[in-house]
């Protein structure tokens, strides 16, 4: 497939931002991603979408991606990741869509400072969304959320 058929610009958004696909294609690690970006000039995308991949927290490193710094929207449904690492996450990232992986708790959630950027995330079908207060823990780590698993986030 060329890279071509890969990338392709998100009209539903404001402003018309760049997609880079690379869903579907079983990629397993951050080399493999890399390579992806390097064959398409080092395209500055504002949204990577790795899902329907093979994924794991063993071999993808996100703070390792080339141009991850000028990503807005991240799709990383449908992996095997068990954890959110969002040490050193990059502050551009606006939206993190992590819907079916196997993430089980907030201890899988790592993070070093209250992340103020992200102002939606989903990890819907994740064991970590049958802990009772997970809406509320999630807004702690990320006090700008908007939405979480697509449902607005309300003041009460």
């Amino acid at each position: 497939m060329s890279m071509d058929s890969l990338i392709y610009y998100d009209t539903e958004e404001k402003r018309k931002t760049i997609v880079l696909d690379l869903s579907h294609r079983n990629i397993s690690t951050t080399s493999e991603i890399n390579g992806s970006i390097e064959n398409s000039n080092n395209l500055i995308y504002g949204t990577l979408d790795l899902s329907n991949n093979s994924l794991t927290n063993n071999e993808f490193k996100l703070n390792r991606v080339i141009n991850i710094k000028y990503c807005i929207n991240l799709i990383l449904e449908h992996n095997d990741l068990n954890k959110l690492e969002l040490k050193n996450f990059p502050k551009n990232i606006r939206k993190i869509t992590g819907a079916y992986n196997n993430i089980t708790d907030f201890s899988c959630i790592i993070y070093s400072k209250k992340i103020k950027t992200i102002q939606e995330i989903d990890l819907s079908h994740n064991p970590i969304c049958d802990d009772p207060n997970y809406r509320l823990k999630l807004l702690n780590i990320m006090p700008s959320l908007r939405k979480i698993n697509g449902v607005k986030v309300s003041k009460d």
